[in-house]
């Protein structure tokens, strides 16, 4: 499967390594950094790293310390993005097609505020010379649409 780093749907890096805007594993969920606190070098010997990430694939908020010359697991992220064909009205179900003109219709409607969003653009669209992009992003056998912009045909 793509998106694999020698066979893993991750790969370690060391917890001093991690930038905010970043991703890390936290409680074995794909989390993108919002915040990082590092903390000196204690009486045990080691500086840590305070992480908080939310997760990708849900919304909640995350937390976890780490030793920063200790290796974590950071997700393997891919990012692409798909023209936005239809919405079906009856299933949430969206009509998407590639770069390379293959069509997909595995993906919802994402919920909330950026679903709605995406949806009221998609009606006010010029169909004669704009499109809507999607971006998806994969992790770990999933995938869930993070945002989506206007472009121009052509």
């Amino acid at each position: 499967m793509e998106g694999q780093v020698n066979g893993s749907f991750t790969y370690p890096v060391a917890a001093g390594q991690l930038r905010k805007g970043g991703y890390v594993m936290i409680d074995g969920n794909p989390c993108k950094i919002v915040k990082i606190t590092i903390h000196k070098t204690g009486k045990h010997g080691h500086a840590k790293a305070r992480v908080t990430g939310v997760d990708l694939f849900g919304s909640a908020k995350r937390e976890d310390i780490y030793s920063t010359s200790h290796s974590v697991d950071v997700p393997v992220i891919e990012r692409q993005e798909l023209s936005l064909v239809d919405i079906e009205d009856d299933s949430d179900n969206l009509i998407l097609m590639g770069t390379d003109g293959s069509f997909r219709e595995d993906l919802d409607a994402p919920h909330g505020k950026l679903g709605e969003d995406l949806r009221a653009a998609f009606s006010a669209l010029n169909e004669d010379s704009e499109e809507l992009l999607c971006t998806v992003i994969s992790a770990l056998g999933k995938e869930r649409i993070v945002a989506y912009r206007v472009g121009r045909e052509g």
